[in-house]
Order: structure tokens, then C-alpha cells, then sequence
């Protein structure tokens, strides 16, 4: 839940390999009904960790070309997202 609030994109990893444990432990100890719960996880785990992909590649898109404006200057240019150079 921490890597989850600080947007880890690794805790998904973590999420995705906890289901596939639980699914063939349920299964294997015939407990159906919990091993398809956790079918239902890894696919929302999947799901989640494709989402946060995407918003990764927007966020570094949107950092490569964002256009400021420099207090001293006041020109718009097109400037690292770190600094002001």
C-alpha cells in the first residue's frame, strides 16, 4: 500500500505475482471460489499497471515539451522540467 500511495509503478509487479501465487495455492488447495477472486485481481493488477504505463509515457511527453515562461525574460521558451536554463 506505501509503493501503491507513492505511485511505484513496481508495487503492480509486486500485486501481479501475489495473485498468480494465490490463484495456483487456491486452486491447488480446491478452493475455487477464492482462486477466481484472485483471477479477478490479476486482471484488475494487469490492468492498473498498463494504466499507470501510459500515464508514465504522458507525464515524460508532457516534461519533454513544455513550453515556460522566464520570470526575467518574459519569453516563452521551451525548457527542462528540472531547471531554468
Amino acid at each position: 500500500m506505501f509503493l501503491m500511495a507513492r505511485k511505484c509503478i513496481e508495487s503492480w509487479v509486486y500485486w501481479i505475482v501475489v495473485d498468480v501465487i494465490g490463484i495456483v495455492l487456491y486452486f491447488v488447495k480446491d478452493v475455487k471460489f477464492l482462486s477466481v477472486l484472485y483471477i479477478l485481481l490479476l486482471i484488475m493488477a494487469i490492468k492498473g499497471l498498463v494504466e499507470w504505463q501510459k500515464d508514465l509515457r504522458k507525464a515524460k511527453e508532457t516534461a519533454r515539451v513544455s513550453v515556460r515562461v522566464r520570470p526575467e525574460v518574459g519569453q516563452e521558451e521551451v525548457a527542462s522540467p528540472h531547471r531554468w536554463t
